[in-house]
């Protein structure tokens, strides 16, 4: 059996951030972030060809000075200053002059402290294969996985959450002796988790994109 463990910290400065407003998609500068982080991973050998992986990290993270934002909302929120083009019940209340040093660093154009993106707090993932051989020539590999992926923010406004994932997916496959020729069977995301894979929020309102559902397929393979 093999384990690693290891911990680290990263501090950045000007970090980068897509933001959507509109139409427009822009790459700003976050003045800062932090993270601290633990990790974790191992392998091991469990007898008769079968054999275990896995991880987990976890994460604390946020952003530091980030006064020039992409800060959206449902409605205009109690204190914040109209803007040509919004009308109220139309879409996503998006501040667009936030680098104005009248307007930078306020609540509506603020990210500091918030959570990064896309980055889950804790993650993990488990695994078991097995792999035998066939009398008649060729071997069997198959394998199950699950894999955990919890919540987070899609927005540096961190106004809409991702729910945590719990993902599992198998396979069965069959090599031919001269391992030029395979077929295999599989499936993925067997619990029919619901998700999104993207989600877009701007002045027009909310777009989202769901996650494929509870799928089964079969590939054959040549290698030439």
């Amino acid at each position: 059996m093999t384990f690693n463990l290891a911990g680290f910290y990263y501090k950045y400065e000007n970090i980068q951030a897509f933001q959507v407003n509109g139409a427009n998609t822009t790459l700003t500068n976050a003045a800062s972030a932090q993270i601290y982080g633990i990790e974790g991973d191992f392998r091991a050998d469990l007898g008769a060809g079968f054999s275990m992986t896995g991880g987990a990290t976890y994460l604390d993270h946020e952003y530091g000075d980030f006064p020039i934002a992409t800060i959206s909302f449902l409605q205009k929120p109690d204190g914040a200053p109209d803007y040509p083009g919004y009308v109220p019940g139309l879409g996503n209340y998006v501040y667009p002059d936030c680098s104005n040093p009248a307007d930078s660093g306020q609540f509506y154009c603020s990210a500091t402290g918030n959570k990064l993106v896309n980055t889950p707090d804790f993650s993990a993932n488990l695994a078991l294969l097995h792999e035998f051989g066939l009398g008649s020539g060729g071997r069997v590999n198959s394998s199950i996985a699950y894999a955990y992926n919890g919540s987070f923010y899609w927005a540096v406004d961190n106004r809409v959450k991702q729910d945590a994932v719990n993902m599992v997916n198998g396979q069965i496959q069959w090599t031919a002796p001269d391992d030029h020729f395979w077929v295999r069977i599989w499936g993925k995301n067997l619990l029919d988790e619901k998700y999104a894979v993207t989600f877009n929020q701007n002045g027009s309102g909310d777009i989202m994109a769901p996650a494929p559902p509870l799928t089964f397929g079969g590939t054959i393979g040549f290698d030439l």
